[in-house]
């Protein structure tokens, strides 16, 4: 996992040539002005989501685990609060769909963070996630809305 500022994300290299490829491009896009929905940036190697949704009780959300993408969440506007944790530990509650990407379960995560506009978060393979929880972040709208962009890296690629 890597969680740092905008400003700082083209500096990461990575074996990974699309992960280097869109560290770099997170500072060359004008991200407010990105359309919401799905953008190509190279076929399924690469490509970004822009989504809004109202932050949910950490009780009623789940962690998920991809094996083919990485994905790097990108806060516009609001916050959310994540949990990171080694997939080894998670108690697997829906099984890992390889035409999905991906897998759910529960666990006690060892990392918490709220992400808030102006930050980056890369959760890699090995990484379970659990995403879009309420944040107590001075950032957090008090409807719990927020807006963000889930970048999906290809690890293969």
């Amino acid at each position: 996992m890597i969680f740092d500022r905008l400003e700082n994300a083209a500096q990461y290299t990575s074996e990974t040539p699309c992960l280097k490829q869109a560290l770099a491009l997170l500072s060359q896009l004008d991200l407010q002005a990105l359309p919401m929905g799905r953008t190509e940036i190279d076929g399924d190697r690469l490509f970004l989501q822009v989504l809004e949704a109202e932050t949910l009780p950490k009780s009623q959300k789940e962690f998920e685990f991809h094996r083919r993408y990485a994905d790097i969440h990108v806060m516009l506007s609001g916050a959310e609060h994540i949990e990171v944790g080694a997939v080894g530990q998670l108690q697997v509650t829906k099984p890992y769909s390889a035409g999905a990407d991906i897998g759910f379960g529960r666990m006690d995560a060892p990392l918490c963070l709220d992400l808030v506009p102006g930050w980056f978060c890369v959760c890699l393979a090995q990484d379970a996630h659990l995403v879009g929880a309420i944040s107590q972040a001075p950032e957090a709208r008090a409807d719990h809305r927020m807006k963000k962009i889930v970048v999906k890296v290809r690890l293969d690629g």
